[in-house]
């Protein structure tokens, strides 16, 4: 299944309804479904704010929604929250 498609419906939101929030009609968003057209990064940005998913998860490239934390990131991220404020 179409990640966008299946984001879309998780939303519960019709094609249409989606096709609003990026100001586009329900005909682009059925071409991206099936995959006639290309999405563009703007897009592809769009949509990953709108469904907050990575755009690696949406273009089929990760199977999670979320970004990958390596550990070596997690470690300098806890490093960051002790410094004072």
């Amino acid at each position: 299944m179409n990640r966008i498609r299946e984001l879309r419906e998780l939303q519960g939101w019709k094609q249409e309804d989606l096709g609003q929030r990026l100001n586009v009609g329900k005909g682009a968003i059925s071409r991206y479904e099936t995959e006639k057209r290309q999405l563009d990064p703007s897009t592809i940005n769009a949509l990953c704010d709108l469904f907050g998913c990575t755009a690696d998860y949406l273009i089929g490239r990760s199977p999670s929604p979320l970004p990958v934390i390596t550990p070596e990131d997690s470690a300098v991220l806890e490093a960051y929250r002790a410094l004072p404020l």
